[in-house]
């Protein structure tokens, strides 16, 4: 999967947080109005070695409208060789954006977002007083055992 386009993204915390409580009141409405089966999955990251590290991944279908939270814990022999990406679990037809956390193990976290790259992946990207990059073994910072990514990714399907 090669990324030849840095997609924009919008700095901001209060953005981040804004979108994400939108995101979980909306799950919680549809909770209440149909049950919801969540499924869970092994992600699959590009660019990446997973190593002692770990990886976790659900998702939710209601309709054509696809929930996905994604995480991955670097450890030993953990190693991130070119952009980041994800495969989604279930195709996409609409471009959407997710967002994501970055946590610098006992350092500070980074605000990320998730931009859909095709119908089947995405690539993380990050921003920082106004630089964008793709996510990488080096941006936005160089990563080591207990640092984790965490991500909610929202879209729909045929």
């Amino acid at each position: 999967m090669a990324y030849t386009v840095v997609p924009t993204v919008v700095d901001g915390d209060d953005l981040i947080d804004d979108y994400t409580l939108a995101v979980k009141s909306a799950i919680d409405e549809l909770k209440a109005a149909v049950p919801l089966t969540t499924t869970t999955f092994t992600p699959s990251f590009a660019n990446f070695t997973l190593g002692t590290g770990s990886t976790s991944g659900r998702y939710i279908r209601l309709g054509p409208l696809i929930v996905v939270e994604v995480s991955l814990v670097f450890n030993t022999g953990s190693a991130i060789t070119g952009s980041l990406g994800l495969t989604l679990p279930v195709n996409c037809v609409a471009q959407s954006l997710g967002v994501a956390t970055i946590l610098d193990s006992g350092t500070r976290h980074f605000v990320a977002a998730a931009q859909f790259n095709s119908s089947s992946d995405c690539v993380f990207t990050h921003s920082e007083s106004g630089n964008v990059g793709l996510v990488n073994g080096t941006n936005p910072m160089t990563w080591a055992a207990g640092d984790i990514l965490r991500a909610t990714l929202v879209y729909t399907t045929a």
